[in-house]
């Protein structure tokens, strides 16, 4: 057996062994979830979003006002484009994409940790205490209440659940609007997992 084919064995093996691991952390475990708008600074219309957490993964998607899947039992069963699916254990993030169309990938990447700095002062978002923290860019403002913050796109490494983000950059708000406490069970969908780069790879001899 050659060097290549014992690769390939392997590499599929590792995503047979992962997907397994995740079946068996994704039974319904107690957690949160939390809905979000978006306000646009450029844009009347509002966008809105939802983060589901439970103790071992993250969910995180952007909704219609009327969210189809608020009475869901089970959260990232399928592929929604432009959603995240976090590993807490791993800290590893797969992004859900529907393109180039027609196709359904996984990009698996690791979470990117941003320094915060700490600010002065408290306020009381839906009924929890909030701090600050900030970089160059982003004021966030978070709540203890919930650990740690991981799972909520583009802010990695927040002390906590943030309930207030003010992108400069991106010129908007993301406010949370509703937080409710249950058994959440998060699956990753079925759908070809691959890196990053090997996206990139597929675009470009696509549309070359």
């Amino acid at each position: 057996m050659s060097n290549t084919v014992k690769h390939i064995l392997l590499f599929r093996l590792g995503i047979i062994f992962l997907a397994v691991l995740i079946s068996f952390f994704s039974a319904a475990q107690s957690g949160y979830s939390v809905e979000y708008e978006i306000k646009h600074a450029n844009l009347s219309s509002l966008q809105y979003a939802r983060l589901i957490s439970n103790d071992s993964f993250a969910f995180f998607y952007y909704r219609e006002e009327i969210d189809t899947l608020k009475e869901a039992t089970v959260f990232s069963k399928k592929i929604i484009h432009h959603a995240a699916f976090t590993d807490k254990f791993s800290n590893l993030i797969y992004d859900q994409v529907n393109y180039p169309p027609g196709n359904q990938y996984i990009i698996k990447d690791s979470i990117e940790n941003f320094e915060w700095l700490p600010q002065k002062g408290t306020k009381i978002i839906l009924g929890y205490t909030c701090y600050a923290v900030k970089n160059k860019r982003v004021l966030v403002w978070y709540t203890k209440a919930f650990g740690e913050g991981k799972g909520f796109l583009l802010y990695g490494g927040l002390p906590g659940l943030p309930m207030q983000i003010k992108d400069k950059s991106r010129k908007r708000t993301t406010t949370a609007t509703a937080i409710n406490k249950g058994n959440y069970k998060l699956v990753l969908p079925q759908a070809s997992i691959i890196s990053r780069e090997e996206h990139r790879e597929i675009l470009k001899k696509r549309f070359q």
